[in-house]
């Protein structure tokens, strides 16, 4: 069940195996590994991986019956945006905050 919980997670993330791996740490062999079931994470990995999607390792097995929440399928992806903003400059980091604010207002005129 953890294969299938990962790849869930991280293609509701809209990140590769490749940018997973980057951002954990890891080969893209490995998380390949960890999603086709050949291999287990170590429980250090296990933790990295449930703290990036902000659910606990309960969950990430499968072990629970909310496993559906949209929050809990999208929570890496707040990790994702900061990591990808972290070498801007202020003035590029604002220009993603005015964008953010503009489709913030388009999505509430729907």
């Amino acid at each position: 069940m953890f294969q299938i919980q990962l790849k869930r997670h991280r293609e509701a993330s809209n990140l590769s195996q490749q940018e997973f791996a980057k951002l954990l740490g890891v080969k893209q062999s490995t998380v390949a590994m960890w999603e086709n079931g050949s291999n287990k994470p170590r429980h250090s990995s296990l933790v990295k991986i449930a703290d990036f999607f902000h659910i606990s390792i309960d969950e990430l097995a499968g072990n629970t019956d909310d496993d559906d929440a949209p929050d809990k399928l999208t929570g890496g992806i707040d990790f994702v945006i900061c990591n990808e903003i972290k070498d801007l400059s202020d003035e590029q980091k604002h220009d993603v905050l005015d964008y953010v604010r503009f489709k913030k207002t388009k999505s509430s005129e729907k």
